[in-house]
């Protein structure tokens, strides 16, 4: 029997990242600087995530997005407006990050 696909979205802010595991439902956040990166790869590495999905926000994916690289993490850098457009054409009820993290990672 196949697994579903794991797949995990996030969206970045400055101090922030707000990360999606679809499959399983989990939300979490992290604060979006070295130490909260590591912890962040650190839980995500247990999941084995087929890919990690980022929304491009100024530059400020990109230590994300390189830790992961280099941790062995399938990454992928999202445009942030295809998001955005998707949630607001949806009109999901949910607070836009939380749904943002799903979109990324469906």
């Amino acid at each position: 029997m196949n697994q579903p696909e794991i797949n995990v979205g996030i969206d970045t802010s400055k101090g922030q990242l707000d990360i999606g595991i679809i499959s399983s439902n989990q939300f979490s956040c992290a604060s979006n600087d070295g130490n909260g990166i590591t912890s962040a790869i650190e839980k995500l590495l247990l999941t084995h995530p087929d890919r990690v999905v980022i929304e491009a926000t100024g530059r400020l994916e990109f230590p994300f997005a390189i830790t992961a690289y280099r941790a062995g993490l399938s990454i992928v850098i999202g445009d942030a407006a295809h998001g955005g457009y998707l949630a607001k054409s949806t009109e999901k009820l949910r607070p836009y990050q939380r749904f943002c993290t799903h979109v990324l990672s469906a």
